[in-house]
């Protein structure tokens, strides 16, 4: 009897009486993606009757011929008392491995404080932890008292852009 953890005998009845488990769905932002800037997820569930506990979550990888099993399940409390809770969570930071792009399926699922669990969901996420690699490198024209100089990036691992900014320091001026 996994109520029996409860000593008030007001929560065993409670716990007994509850055999609905929570819903959980994930709040998704930016397309599934998730890299080395945007490593959090942020899962929403509601429990009819009971207040949550935990979510759990696993990553495997979706590539064909994986095992899709997930053999260890990483728990974070939801941080209050209530039926209707989100927490946030640093997906990333449980992976082992440097991914430099890859699908992976997200496994995840909700426990009440009941233990009420609800089925295994599965969700995919597009995993990107490897920094980008690039060279900045320039060319540079001058023609009497005028330069033009144009920098640009060479030798990137993965499509990227980037914005740069000039201080002209003499005579005195302004950012271009």
């Amino acid at each position: 009897d996994d109520c029996s953890v409860f000593s008030n005998a007001g929560e065993q009845a409670a716990c007994r009486k509850d055999n609905t488990a929570p819903s959980t769905k994930i709040m998704l932002t930016s397309g599934n993606v998730l890299s080395l800037t945007k490593s959090n997820l942020t899962f929403q569930a509601k429990d009819a009757e009971s207040p949550l506990g935990k979510i759990g979550y696993c990553l495997v990888n979706a590539v064909s011929g994986s095992p899709a099993l997930c053999t260890s399940f990483t728990e974070k409390s939801y941080p209050g008392k209530l039926k209707d809770e989100t927490v946030v969570v640093n997906v990333i930071s449980s992976l082992q491995e440097q991914i430099p792009g890859q699908t992976y399926a997200l496994k995840f699922y909700s426990k009440d404080k009941y233990f009420n669990q609800e089925n295994v969901q599965t969700a995919f996420v597009y995993i990107d932890n490897v920094p980008p690699q690039f060279e900045i490198n320039q060319e540079i024209e001058s023609s009497g008292d005028r330069t033009t100089l144009t920098v640009y990036l060479d030798a990137t691992n993965e499509p990227m852009q980037c914005t740069f900014k000039v201080k002209q320091l003499l005579p005195a001026g302004g950012e271009k």
